[in-house]
């Protein structure tokens, strides 16, 4: 009996027929262990490279076991490729039942965590070795995408003979994407950064704009060490940076993010209430005073954002390569899922814009309007409302219309009074900025973000210098994969276990079925708290308003 091509002795062959014994002995040192007569003799045959069984007793006495030597982490993740690109959510616990049921043999799960480790890199790559390959996966992005602008920088290294560099940053901004961005004709971007979950922490920073139907349209993206002023200004990005490079540029604040700051520096109940009714004031009044027409958008969240970063949250753990591809595939995805919402509408303006003014019509419909016999018209609505509205600068007194581009219950009601002495003014439609109509939309979204080949036929880097991986940060805990919750988020939206209380308030929990006593803080009760600085309550001399006025 002969088994082909089984294998391969590490003797050498060319001495002769070499014999291979595979047998279940037992193990001498242990007292319990019996000796099992089973065995297995292989003799390797050059002529026919193949193997012969010489001898086998095929007969078993020794105690069946669960714990298999040969059964390692590699040899189960082999087995475990399929299923984790199925599902790669797959807890190790699944994991362990899982092989426990096919091979019938006892999995440890840290032997089933490994296992999912070795094949989630198999299937994403190595994280480190990623780095070295950038510089050709920089060259088939850049031949793949026309026009696309790709920045790396390294560290500094002090030794200029030294043949590798360490990563720091890169930028990206692909070319379908830069088109894009310009045929939208809004200077509005909103830029954001987020943790990234790999085993080498750093940020993912997003620049994001607003698409004529008021979605969010990625522009660019960027994989810095942090979120600090000299990343952003590499970037061209925030705050100071903005200051520093575009001087005249209009910078917004998110008012989301100005309520969870204030309201985790000052917790008095007088500032809280005062922060409401700030929140409260509508959008034209902000924009009369605050914003201007360049943007052609009222917004005071950065919601298009926080959008775009949920989408890549599944991918900030992954290594840099693999990461920047889940970007660049997303995008590619959700410009096709654009497109069938494009063929699915109709209409002189997108949804978005059609809603909008069909709002503003019902709104309009309660005006009366005073025409001077030139181009100024004077709107009375309800509730004291009154505007000017001047037909040939195209602006309205509210500046509604002005800022987002379209016509405000102002102007609507004019475009019908003016309708009705002039045949040729036309539906309020086409009063609305070109932003907003079906063609800019199709133009947006014509352009397109093409795929790549595989690392196997990328072209090679000529540069000589070597990337490699950055320093690795060994975090002290276990790394976070949720997003960390604002104050306001904890406060509103947090399910809270609320301990039951007994008569005489002491601040003792009661005891039910299957739970144990347990002491509870005693806490005042809300607005009870009287400062010391005015005497009043509700607040406490931190956060009193008299310190400041002083």
């Amino acid at each position: 009996m002969e088994v082909q091509g089984v294998g391969s002795s590490s003797a050498n062959k060319d001495e002769g027929p070499v014999q291979k014994s595979i047998g279940g002995r037992g193990k001498r040192k242990d007292p319990l262990a019996i000796r099992c007569p089973w065995v297995l003799l292989l003799s390797y045959q050059k002529r026919t490279a193949s193997w012969k069984i010489t001898r086998l007793i095929n007969e078993h006495k020794c105690l069946q076991s669960r714990e298999i030597y040969a059964c390692t982490a590699g040899f189960l993740s082999n087995h475990l490729v399929t299923d984790l690109q199925d599902d790669p959510k797959l807890k190790v616990k699944s994991i362990k039942e899982r092989f426990q049921r096919r091979f019938e043999v006892g999995v440890s799960e840290m032997k089933a965590y490994r296992a999912k480790m070795l094949a989630r890199e198999h299937i994403i790559g190595n994280s480190k070795g990623q780095y070295g390959l950038l510089r050709d996966y920089i060259e088939e992005l850049k031949r793949t995408n026309p026009d696309t602008t790709v920045k790396l920088e390294l560290e500094e290294c002090s030794d200029p003979t030294s043949e590798t560099r360490q990563f720091k940053r890169i930028y990206i901004c692909l070319g379908s994407l830069k088109k894009g961005f310009k045929a939208i004709g809004r200077d509005l971007l909103g830029l954001d950064g987020a943790f990234l979950k790999s085993a080498w922490p750093g940020q993912l920073l997003t620049a994001v704009a607003l698409d004529p139907n008021n979605g969010y349209y990625p522009v660019a993206y960027a994989v810095v060490e942090a979120e600090t002023l000299n990343s952003w200004e590499w970037q061209k990005g925030l705050i100071q940076a903005v200051d520093k490079l575009f001087p005249s540029a209009e910078h917004r604040f998110c008012v989301r993010h100005i309520e969870d700051n204030l309201r985790s520096l000052f917790k008095g109940k007088l500032l809280r209430d005062a922060l409401g009714s700030w929140l409260d004031i509508p959008p034209e009044t902000w924009s009369r005073s605050h914003f201007s027409g360049r943007a052609m958008s009222d917004v005071l969240t950065n919601n298009m954002c926080e959008c775009f970063n949920s989408k890549l949250v599944d991918g900030r753990d992954k290594p840099i390569i693999t990461l920047l591809e889940y970007i660049r595939e997303y995008v590619m995805r959700k410009i096709v899922t654009v497109l069938k919402v494009i063929d699915r509408s109709s209409g002189l303006l997108t949804p978005y814009a059609t809603q909008i003014l069909e709002s503003v019509k019902k709104e309009a419909s309660r005006y009366s309007v005073h025409w001077n016999g030139e181009d100024h018209y004077q709107v009375t609505g309800p509730y004291g409302d009154q505007c000017v509205v001047n037909m040939s600068t195209s602006t309205c007194a509210c500046r509604r219309w002005e800022i987002t581009g379209i016509p405000c219950r102002h102007v609507v009601a004019c475009i019908w009074v003016k309708g009705a002495h002039d045949r040729s003014v036309g539906r309020p439609e086409t009063f609305v900025k070109p932003i907003y109509t079906m063609d800019r939309w199709k133009a947006v979204y014509s352009y397109k973000v093409y795929p790549i080949n595989g690392m196997s036929m990328w072209p090679t880097s000529q540069v000589p210098i070597q990337i490699t991986a950055p320093k690795l940060k060994k975090q002290t805990r276990r790394p976070k994969k949720s997003r960390k919750k604002s104050a306001v988020e904890r406060k509103d939206g947090g399910s809270r276990k609320k301990s039951k209380v007994d008569a005489k308030g002491k601040g003792k929990a009661v005891e039910g079925e299957g739970q144990k006593v347990k002491a509870v803080k005693n806490t005042k009760p809300k607005g009870s708290n009287t400062c010391g600085t005015c005497g009043q309550k509700g607040h406490n001399k931190r956060s009193c308003m008299k310190n400041f006025a002083d």
